[in-house]
């Protein structure tokens, strides 16, 4: 009776969890209201909303913005833009009318709270026109109203920059449900602007069908099935995933792939049209009538049931690149590989957790690309070479470069025209180059492990990178070949290749640096080298020095970092990537490179004389500004494995407080005077 009970218990328990487990993932996609309004053909969807736990992260991103608008950027484009009209040869003053309608116009709408309560975003490809797409605003509900009369005006306004008779614009409806529409005029292709409000959402739509589909939908006219999430894949996807809170991301990857086969064999008949016999079938014979609405023609020697022939011709007026528009087709058919994609995520405040997974199609990970991109075996000993000073980290199973060879070698062959003959010309011209290709390919694993450190100090952080290799011996002989070439090339300046002397790196060797090569930023003093089967290549002596003396044992790896011990995430089975990085700085360091991209004017005398390219370059200095602001991130870390036929990614990113500001920001420089007809500011009045 007692073990009876127990099993009873056992099932019950197991039955609560299955129910429960369900009902969080309802209750996760139920806070998305904008779920409801997204049509079941959408093959890209991102949604995300505010809640409680993101009031950190909300915070920060009022600061950037804040920062954006103290910046002042309307004047720096109003000026790129004026110099771009006065290059295309446009009136000046009638790009300031405009200029300064459109600007008033836009300034009616709250851009930063547009989409404050709930965002969502849907597309599909849609043959022969291109794309669709849908965007589904909820800013605060006492914005709803006054943000829609704002985008309809500056709507209005952009229609009527356009020449007569090119749109069509029309309205409907009145209050809480309008709709405002702009068509191509009668004769063009049936695509459409489309801004609608429907109680407190706010639609903008391009396209024929998905707009309609999602108003419909938003209207309540449309059954809950024609939903997305009634949609099996939706729900399978999601059933994988812990319930999202944020937001989430689907892909329906196979669904994607079916629409561009359809493009890719409107290309491949663009490409037998242009064969002189213009009757000639198209070249994919694979095709089927379910991804073209119709039986092709095969090419054959027979002669066709009226007698004429069908022998496409090869000749010399059309050139090879679209003759290869051919093989697009079966291009597509290697590269369905998968099924869908899908990420959820959680802010809780100062970390954001995510979580993802990767379906491949069944088989796929044995065949073509799919065991080009899945075929290294997991990650064995993943911080063998890498410090525990480390303060970024990057380590992957990558990929096979050999089956990538043999299985592009084998499409063309067997697909692209003329495939045999250009297989056959690429091995008598390798035979000419200095290295061979196939067999470099051949020893070079595809596996990684990257990292950087500050060594020998944090201005001249020294970075790692190792390669293992699957024949230590051809890889050696590489070496030694690739060293003297390179010291014979580099002695004519100065330079050259000489032994590296590092504790634990016999062998290695040091690259001399021409002196305009040894100022590139991060080049450093390269050191290359075989060590335990691997390829090391590093930018200074020290960083290497260390990583051997981790890869000896004497010294602490990665696992004993603080931070990542603290902020990371622990190393699992079947892990295929991993990276974790200190973005503590990161603000300061995209500051930092931005503001370099001056440097051009130094490097291109002729930029100077570009009015344009002066413009562009004049918002430097702001744009370095606003990216100090993202200051406010601490680290990241990031795990992936494979398993079930699919691939799983776990993911956080922690936050910090932001640092006092020891210094007000820069004000940006002014590279040339304003433009005359710029208003100056009123002097205060006086109390």
């Amino acid at each position: 009776m007692t073990r009876r009970l127990t099993q009873r218990s056992l099932a019950a328990a197991i039955g609560f969890l299955l129910i429960g487990a369900a009902l969080a993932h309802a209750a996760g996609l139920a806070n998305f209201t904008l779920t409801r309004a997204i049509p079941a053909d959408a093959q890209v969807v991102m949604q995300c909303r505010d809640h409680d736990g993101r009031a950190f992260v909300n915070t920060q991103y009022d600061r950037l913005w804040a920062e954006i608008e103290k910046q002042n950027f309307g004047r720096d484009l109003r000026r790129l833009f004026q110099n771009m009209a006065k290059q295309s040869g446009g009136d000046p003053n009638e790009f300031d009318v405009n200029w300064q309608r459109i600007n008033d116009l836009a300034a009616v709408v709250e851009w930063n709270t547009l989409a404050k309560r709930e965002f969502a975003f849907a597309m599909k490809l849609a043959p022969p026109l291109g794309g669709e797409f849908i965007f589904l605003l909820m800013p605060p509900a006492e914005r709803v109203g006054p943000d829609f009369d704002g985008l309809v005006g500056l709507l209005k306004g952009l229609v009527g920059l356009a020449p007569p008779g090119v749109f069509e614009l029309s309205e409907d409806g009145a209050g809480e449900s309008r709709l405002c529409k702009v068509a191509l005029a009668a004769g063009g292709p049936p695509l459409s602007l489309m801004l609608a409000r429907e109680g407190e959402t706010i639609l903008v739509g391009v396209g024929s069908a998905l707009p309609e589909q999602a108003l419909a939908l938003l209207k309540g006219e449309s059954d809950a099935s024609a939903t997305l999430a009634a949609s099996a894949r939706f729900k399978k996807a999601m059933g994988m995933l812990p319930p999202p809170t944020d937001g989430y991301v689907f892909v329906d990857i196979a669904q994607i792939m079916a629409q561009t086969k359809v493009f890719a064999q409107m290309a491949a008949q663009a490409a037998a049209l242009a064969e002189p016999n213009a009757n000639a079938a198209p070249t994919d014979p694979h095709s089927d009538a379910a991804t073209n609405g119709a039986s092709p023609e095969v090419a054959s020697d027979e002669p066709s049931q009226n007698g004429a022939g069908t022998q496409p011709a090869t000749p010399p007026a059309v050139t090879p690149g679209i003759r290869m528009l051919a093989a697009l087709p079966a291009l597509v058919r290697e590269l369905e590989v998968w099924e869908f994609a899908a990420e959820v995520s959680t802010t809780d405040g100062m970390k954001t957790e995510s979580h993802g997974v990767t379906v491949l199609r069944p088989g796929a990970a044995e065949r073509g690309f799919g065991k080009v991109l899945y075929g290294n075996p997991p990650i064995d000993k993943p911080f063998r070479y890498i410090p525990k000073e480390a303060t970024s980290v990057g380590v992957n199973s990558g990929f096979s470069w050999a089956a990538l060879y043999r299985t592009v070698v084998d499409f063309v062959e067997r697909e692209v025209p003329d495939g045999p003959a250009m297989i056959e010309q690429w091995n008598t011209q390798k035979q000419a180059l200095p290295y061979d290709v196939e067999a470099i390919l051949g020893w070079l694993g595809g596996e990684y492990a990257s990292f950087s450190a500050p060594i020998p100090t944090p201005f001249m952080p020294g970075s790692v990178y190792v390669l293992p290799v699957r024949d230590p011996g051809k890889a050696a002989a590489f070496i030694e070949q690739v060293s003297q070439d390179l010291n014979t090339a580099l002695k004519e300046q100065n330079a050259g290749v000489e032994d590296a002397k590092i504790e634990g790196a016999d062998g290695f060797k040091r690259v001399i640096l021409p002196p305009l090569f040894a100022m590139v930023p991060g080049l450093g003093r390269p050191i290359y080298g075989l060590k335990d089967g691997n390829l090391i290549v590093g930018n200074g002596p020290e960083v290497v020095g260390l990583a051997m003396k981790v890869a000896s044992g004497g010294q602490d790896d990665f696992s004993k970092n603080e931070r990542y011990q603290a902020e990371g995430l622990p190393i699992i089975e079947n892990m295929t990537a991993f990276t974790f990085a200190d973005l503590s700085r990161m603000g300061d360091e995209l500051s930092q490179m931005f503001a370099m991209v001056g440097l051009l004017q130094s490097f291109s005398p002729e930029l100077r004389k570009d009015p344009v390219a002066m413009s562009a370059l004049g918002m430097r200095a702001k744009v370095s500004n606003v990216l100090k602001k993202l200051d406010f991130f601490k680290s990241s870390c990031a795990i992936k494995t494979f398993k079930d036929n699919a691939e799983h990614s776990h993911t956080i990113v922690n936050y910090q407080e932001p640092p006092r500001p020891k210094t007000t920001t820069t004000p940006a420089p002014a590279d040339e005077p304003a433009p005359a007809e710029e208003p100056a500011a009123e002097p205060a009045k006086s109390e």
